[in-house]
């Protein structure tokens, strides 16, 4: 291999490092975002927390059950689209593949 093919493979391995280090900082500061907006997110989820427990008188137990309903639909498993026949979430009011509007399937009436 002559000096000249080792140099460019070299200078080609330090720019692709550098392309690697760029890219990693990159996804460094997007996850530094997201823990902000977790942050974020958290602080205002415990402030209507307090706010739904003082001004409608409600024990946390409730709340908790309710949370609890909520993650458990999270967890269903899909439903037949009306139109289509494709699966979708049960919490979909609309059909993502045709747009089709869904009946009611109940949970929205539980929130």
């Amino acid at each position: 291999m002559s000096l000249f093919s080792k140099l460019k493979s070299g200078s080609e391995a330090l720019e692709t490092a550098k392309q690697v280090q760029d890219e990693t900082h990159k996804t460094q500061t997007e996850i530094e975002l997201l823990k902000d907006k977790v942050e974020k997110l958290t602080q205002i989820c415990h402030s209507l927390w307090q706010i739904i427990m003082e001004n409608l008188h409600l024990e946390e137990a409730v709340l908790e059950e309710k949370v609890k309903e909520i993650e458990e639909l999270d967890e269903a498993p899909p439903v037949q689209c009306v139109s289509c026949g494709r699966p979708i979430h049960i919490k979909k009011r609309k059909c993502v593949f045709c747009g089709a509007g869904q009946p009611d399937r109940g949970f929205f009436n539980t929130l």
